[in-house]
């Protein structure tokens, strides 16, 4: 059995109808973060705080706190540090989640995650080596106009041990909350029911 889950928008407010309104709200919220632009220029670009703001259906209160919340998360984690020479070892960790060279039919980049091939690092390295993946897709589609990755999660042998209710949790609390406006879509093959709670965060 297959779930086909898309992102949610917030029904708050209608999309700006034009490119200068967007605009406009994406100077509104560079004035919100006050010194933040300027302490990460790169992260906090035009793109970025767009993206930010299409996931949160263009509020810019709630975009503003949603990136003050990402920044002072990346000023600890530092995401943008992970190197693959840090993770390479990680020859598990590469079976369980990766990107793959195609694009599906949209030209929509496309994430792999196989939760079933039982974890074998700490919650920790496993965390680090999504974040990498995530940052790897972060960059190759930073000017995408709308949610542009595709993520499929085969859970076919799935087991409890195989990965802990609190690394699935943390795993999307990362892509929720840091991450927003990146997956366009989420394709669940064989998921089990215990995990319809999670559909619902």
């Amino acid at each position: 059995m297959t779930y086909l889950l898309k992102s949610r928008s917030e029904p708050t407010q209608l999309l700006p109808a034009s490119s200068e309104e967007q605009q406009r709200k994406i100077n509104e919220v560079r004035e919100l973060l006050g010194d933040l632009p300027t302490e990460m220029p790169n992260f906090l670009s035009d793109a970025t705080i767009r993206r930010f703001l299409r996931a949160r259906n263009w509020s810019t209160t709630k975009a503003t706190k949603s990136l003050k919340e990402t920044t002072s998360w990346r000023r600890h984690y530092k995401p943008e540090k992970i190197r693959w020479e840090s993770i390479a070892d990680s020859e598990n960790e590469a079976k369980r989640a990766y990107i793959p060279d195609y694009l599906d039919k949209n030209g929509r980049m496309v994430f792999v995650t196989l939760p079933a091939i039982k974890t074998k690092t700490s919650e920790k390295d496993h965390l680090k080596y999504l974040v990498y993946n995530l940052e790897t897709l972060l960059m190759y589609s930073e000017d995408a106009e709308e949610e542009c990755i595709v993520w499929i999660s085969d859970f076919q042998g799935w087991a409890i041990s195989s990965t802990p209710f609190s690394l699935t949790r943390q795993s999307l609390h990362i892509i929720q909350q840091y991450y927003p406006g990146l997956i366009a879509v989420a394709i669940l093959t064989n998921p089990p029911i215990i995990f319809e709670s999670f559909w619902k965060v």
